[in-house]
């Protein structure tokens, strides 16, 4: 019974490991197109990260910086608004200063 118990909770570890792995891939790979400039690339990866890290403000952020490469102001704008319901003010003003650059 203790070996079934020690085997379950290895494969628990496990599991969670890919988990955590796959996003960290998913993360690199996403920073990686947008260094490179392929925005729309980088947008949709970023937005698989959200959609399974909705509480992340990084993945928020990101995204934002991403929409505002591409121009997508009001997507921009979107996620500042997101990252202060995060309770990040720090993210969502820098976004919003690149922002507001944008106007000028």
């Amino acid at each position: 019974m203790r070996l079934l118990t020690i085997c379950c909770l290895c494969l628990c570890v496990f599991l969670c490991s890919c988990d955590r792995i796959k996003t960290s891939m998913m993360l690199m790979q996403a920073n990686t197109a947008y260094n490179q400039g392929q925005y729309d690339q980088a947008i949709e990866l970023y937005k698989k990260l959200v959609a399974e890290n909705s509480n992340n403000p990084e993945y928020h952020y990101r995204l934002g910086l991403a929409y505002f490469s591409k121009g997508e102001k009001f997507q921009a704008q979107q996620k500042v608004k997101h990252l202060r319901r995060l309770g990040r003010t720090d993210l969502a003003e820098n976004l919003d200063q690149l922002l507001s650059q944008l106007a000028e």
